[in-house]
Order: structure tokens, then sequence, then C-alpha cells
């Protein structure tokens, strides 16, 4: 008996969130579950998920039609979604700390950070201590928050963490062998 893949699921999916911060492999995440079947979302949709925010509902009206969602306001509001999808599987996307603020540091340049990146760091603008020191932060937090749940899956995309890790996590069989795992936004890194 074969396991079912991400498509075999539609109507019957546990939601999926991307916790890790931005510039961790959230956008090659998001492509490697598209290619697994979900209908996963990014970055695009964070004005709906904004909208939802900010009337304080959590449900977010984006998981009706939606099986994943990564990036930013995400992993700002991941305690919350814990608590309103407790069925749900969360992924925490890590990386190196040097590589993640050199590309954050690339990413955000000397410009203005929008709304979300504001309420992740508490800042308007790159601060290269902080941000590491809320990288940190998030990263234990998440790690303490679900040692030893079967809901959880720390992977380091950057590192080679692929279909070998998520695959199983999601009980789903591994796609074609012809079938590299995304390395998607990789300037800088990813």
């Amino acid at each position: 008996m074969t396991k079912p893949t991400g498509s075999d699921l539609a109507g019957s999916r546990r939601p999926i969130f991307g916790i890790g911060a931005h510039r961790t492999g959230t956008s090659s995440l998001t492509e490697a579950l598209t290619i697994l079947g979900y209908r996963a979302s990014h970055w695009s949709d964070r004005a709906e998920i904004r909208r939802d925010l900010d009337r304080g509902a959590f449900q977010l009206g984006l998981m009706k039609r939606m099986d994943a969602v990564s990036d930013l306001p995400i992993p700002t509001i991941w305690r919350n979604l814990a608590s309103t999808f407790p069925d749900a599987r969360f992924i925490l996307t890590i990386r190196a700390s040097e590589e993640w603020i050199e590309s954050v540091e690339w990413h955000t340049r000397d410009r203005q950070l929008v709304q979300e990146e504001q309420e992740f760091y508490n800042r308007s603008t790159f601060d290269h201590r902080s941000f590491l020191a809320t990288y940190f932060a998030h990263n234990s937090a998440v790690m303490k928050y679900f040692s030893g749940c079967d809901n959880f899956l720390a992977m380091n995309i950057a590192a080679g963490d692929g279909w070998d890790k998520l695959c199983p996590f999601l009980g789903v069989d591994l796609p074609g062998e012809n079938v590299s795992f995304p390395r998607a936004g990789s300037s800088k890194g990813s």
C-alpha cells in the first residue's frame, strides 16, 4: 500500500504552517509543498492575512482555500495558530545564523521595513545585533514550545534538508527521483 500524495488528500488535509523567519528557505518550502500537491501560499497573500489579523481573527480565511502558508507574518503569530489550529503541522525553517543575517541584510538593504517585518523584529530598519537576537529568540521559543510534538518539524534547507525529511513528516511519498528539492528565492542564499 502506498502513502497518499498531497493531491490525494484534498478536503482532508491538516493545515501546514511554515513558521521560520523570512530568508530561511520559506520560498523553497512553499514550492516543495506545491510540488507535493498542496495548495501553498507565501508572501503574496500577506494582505489577506493582515485583514484577518487586524480584526483579531487567527482562523485565517486564506486557510479555506489553502493547505499551507509560510513567510511573514506567519512566524509572528505561530503561538496563536497553534491554539487556533491544534491539528496543524508546523515547520520551522532555519539556517546558519551567519548566512541568514547576511541574506536578511541584503534583502532589507537600507530600506524601511514593511509592517510584517517590523512586527517580527520590533524595529523599522535593519539592525544586525537586534535581528540576530530576534532570530535566536524566535527559533528557541518555537523549539521549546514544540519539543517532543509529532506535529513539528525543523528543516535546514540551506544545509541540504529536503524530501527525505519533509515527506515522512507529511506522510506522503517522495516525488520521483528526478525531482530535486526546490531552492527558490536563492538570491543571496534564499
